[in-house]
């Protein structure tokens, strides 16, 4: 009982406890359900009130993945990665049930930098929740297996998408959590998602 009521005082608990709450909230209580304004309500719930929760328990928030320190990959293994990803995004473009997912994204009238700009606000506050705040939040105590514990809730948080995209998500979480715990920071994965999304995009335009 003593070590179940300590359990519930750690930062891990507080993390997992507040990773829950805002997934439930942003998948089902969603501010601006529009796709031009749906970043809002991520950045509300995925974002503000993580960082505020890294505050109250008095985190630096430059620990968990704000500055960019190093590159640990070689570059012929880093240009393979994005190589195969970009092949990987082309691939599922040609699914027809990916097609209908994204039409609605493609045929807003918006202008396509404002989208790719969209994109990448959407991006950042994802990769920071689950390569920022959920992984380095956990890496403590659970070191590299915290790379699986974010892949997870990230596979999940694409459920209702293409059943393709989901299974590929399981993957690219892994992928995207190993990178963020060598490099020590989530911006690489910033990067790269911004850059299959936009890809995407392109694709899904054409």
């Amino acid at each position: 009982m003593i070590q179940l009521l300590c359990m519930y005082r750690t930062k891990e608990f507080a993390i997992l406890s507040v990773a829950t709450l805002v997934l439930i909230l942003e998948c089902y209580f969603v501010i601006f359900p529009q796709p031009n304004l749906f970043f809002i309500s991520a950045g509300l719930y995925l974002f503000f009130i993580p960082v505020v929760t890294l505050l109250l328990l008095g985190e630096r928030l430059k620990d968990y993945g704000f500055l960019w320190r190093k590159w640990p990959f070689r570059m012929s293994h880093t240009l393979a990665t994005v190589i195969g990803l970009l092949l990987l995004i082309y691939v599922a473009s040609n699914f027809p049930q990916v097609q209908e997912h994204y039409a609605t994204t493609v045929l807003m009238e918006t202008h396509p930098l404002i989208i790719i700009a969209m994109f990448g606000c959407l991006y950042f506050i994802e990769e920071f929740f689950f390569r920022g705040f959920l992984l380095f939040g956990l890496r403590d105590r659970f070191g590299e297996f915290a790379i699986v514990l974010q892949a997870v809730p990230f596979t999940l948080f694409h459920l209702g998408k293409a059943p393709t995209e989901v299974l590929f998500s399981f993957f690219v979480g892994l992928l995207f959590g190993h990178i963020a715990f060598k490099s020590e920071s989530f911006l690489p994965c910033l990067l790269m998602h911004w850059a299959m999304g936009t890809f995407m995009f392109i694709l899904m335009s054409l």
